[in-house]
């Protein structure tokens, strides 16, 4: 399972002439394999690790997101602005519960 997570947070989403999804934000993938893993190694039984898990997996949403709408073609539809608040705000909404259960 770690092997499947971690290859799914470098899988290329979408590739166009000017910039490859995969490498948008190491960080977040960083981050997503991190807490993925661990959520995995202690069953999905810790909620901390749960919240940043699904925190981590909306905030590499929004860097895809935010990539495409900085560097892709057509980026002016306002669906992306609006997709990008609806997955970044809950992101970090998420990450800073994860630490209330620390």
């Amino acid at each position: 399972m770690h092997a499947i997570i971690t290859a799914l947070t470098f899988f290329p989403l979408k590739k166009s002439n000017t910039i490859s999804a995969a490498t948008d934000s190491t960080a977040a993938n960083i981050s997503l394999t991190l807490s993925g893993s661990l959520a995995f190694n202690y069953g999905w039984q810790e909620s901390a690790l749960n919240l940043l898990f699904a925190g981590a997996i909306l905030f590499t949403a929004s860097d895809l997101v935010l990539s495409g709408t900085y560097f892709g073609t057509g980026h002016e539809r306002p669906i992306d602005f609006v997709l990008n608040y609806f997955t970044y705000y809950p992101a970090q909404f998420l990450i800073a519960t994860a630490l209330m259960f620390v």
